[in-house]
């Protein structure tokens, strides 16, 4: 099998799943709850007469140095690969023109694990209760 690198466009405002939540090495959580969405229907924030919505306010993100789950609608930012970075980066730039101010970035695999079979060393104990390798 040969593996290639490639390239992925996406944008940086990925949002959490808040029902499955966030995971990573145990840490002291303070407990956060997110913001409740307010009903404006009908209401204005008393600009003039014209009847604005009120911001909305993004969830709390997970702490540094721990990982989330995505949403749907983040997941499917993960449908295109790219196999330059050349290429990544042009499509990048035309994302970004179709949707101002929305961030795209580049990404691409920083490091690799992988990991063989293991080998299988036989032991043996010898007289004197001590493990040894056995000889060949």
């Amino acid at each position: 099998m040969t593996l290639r690198r490639v390239w992925f466009v996406l944008p940086l405002d990925l949002a959490m799943d808040h029902n499955k939540g966030e995971f990573g090495p145990e840490l002291e959580l303070e407990v956060q709850e997110a913001p409740m969405p307010r009903n404006n229907r009908g209401r204005g924030l008393g600009i003039g007469n014209a009847l604005e919505p009120e911001p909305v306010a993004l969830a709390p993100q997970p702490p540094e140095g721990r990982g989330f789950y995505l949403d749907a609608n983040s997941k499917k930012q993960f449908d295109k690969a790219y196999t330059t970075q050349e290429f990544a980066e042009a499509q990048a730039r035309l994302r970004a023109e179709k949707e101002p101010k929305r961030p795209f970035g580049v990404f691409s695999c920083v490091s690799v694990f992988e990991t063989t079979v293991p080998t299988v060393i036989e032991k043996e104990f010898n007289e004197n209760g001590e493990l040894r390798l056995v000889g060949k």
